[in-house]
């Protein structure tokens, strides 16, 4: 497969990525002003969701050979991460800190995916 398609596949995962961050925004909005046990999994699963696109973002980008795609998969992937485990630990304890982690794990992954969508773009 050529380059140009590792690219535009990226690309996709990318726009994937942030359309999931999007609706992980509003489902997580609703856990947190109104609770409830079904939103709490789909809140759990749109993020195991993203993190299988991301790390399936972050093979393409390896692919691509495109570093600007590497490193903002990568970022955006270690930012996943890093919601993903503030929001376990908020989860257990409560407390407000791993929430707030959370959310600043949430921004700094969006930005990523942002970043590296308009890098495509311009690449195509």
């Amino acid at each position: 497969m050529s380059i140009t398609k590792w690219v535009k596949i990226t690309g996709y995962g990318q726009h994937l990525a942030i359309g999931l961050l999007l609706i992980q925004f509003v489902v997580g909005m609703y856990v947190n002003l109104y609770g409830g046990s079904g939103m709490t999994n789909a809140h759990m699963m749109v993020g195991g969701l993203l993190l299988l696109d991301g790390l399936a973002s972050v093979v393409f980008a390896i692919l691509s050979k495109r570093t600007p795609l590497v490193i903002t998969t990568i970022i955006g992937l270690l930012m996943l991460l890093f919601s993903f485990y503030a929001g376990s630990e908020f989860v257990q304890n409560g407390k407000n800190v791993f929430s707030f982690d959370m959310s600043i794990g949430y921004a700094l992954s969006l930005a990523a995916y942002i970043f590296g969508a308009l890098f495509v773009n311009r690449a195509r």
